[in-house]
């Protein structure tokens, strides 16, 4: 996916396990719901500029403790224009 935006006006990031320490700044950020809750949490990403926000797991949907993570980062998104 990096290489889709290299060149381009955007930044797309994949949130993995292995980044520590370093402030992200994107435009398409792809991870787990709690893997973003984790990065949320250490401060190393922020969701106040977030104009819109896509969840691809349906498949999840029902499972428990799934709804409070989706709140959890909709919580964390406070641009007046999401």
């Amino acid at each position: 996916f990096e290489k889709l935006s290299k060149g381009k006006e955007f930044h797309a990031f994949v949130l993995s396990k292995s980044l520590t320490n370093k402030k992200i700044v994107a435009d398409v950020i792809i991870t787990t719901p709690l893997r973003m809750i984790h990065f949320l949490k250490s401060k190393e990403l922020s969701l106040d500029t977030v104009e819109t926000l896509i969840l691809d797991e349906a498949d999840k949907l029902f499972e428990l403790g799934f709804l409070e993570q989706v709140d959890e980062i909709l919580a964390a998104c406070t641009n007046k224009q999401m």
